[in-house]
Order: structure tokens, then C-alpha cells, then sequence
């Protein structure tokens, strides 16, 4: 698998939200800083987009 580089976003405790790019195969070592408090920010600071599930209905069809 090809290793990719892009963009992550990171959340601090102090409220800022703080992106940076990185090499996705070193996701887990790579560390940023926050630039309003300082603090280093890793791998356990990504911020996490939950996917909205959606429920379907299942419509009559034909020959059933």
C-alpha cells in the first residue's frame, strides 16, 4: 500500500484546533504543537469525525 501524505486535524484541551500534514504511515509518531498554548499534541489529540448512520427503509418491489 502506497504511503500517503495529507492533512489531519487535532483538538487540545485548551479548546484551539491545530492541522497539520503528515506522512499517514507515521501517524503514531508524529507530534504537533498548539499554537495557542503550546502544548505537543499526537496521535491520541486526533479529532475524530463520527459518520452519521442513516436507517433505510426497505420499499416494496415487484414480485414479492
Amino acid at each position: 500500500m502506497k504511503d500517503t501524505y495529507g492533512k489531519k486535524l487535532y483538538t487540545c484541551k485548551c479548546g484551539q484546533l491545530t492541522e497539520g500534514y503528515l506522512w499517514f504511515g507515521k501517524i503514531k509518531e508524529t507530534q504537533f504543537e498548539c499554537s495557542k498554548c503550546g502544548k505537543w499534541l499526537g496521535y491520541n489529540n486526533l479529532k475524530q469525525d463520527k459518520p452519521t448512520s442513516i436507517i433505510s427503509i426497505r420499499t416494496p418491489t415487484k414480485n414479492r
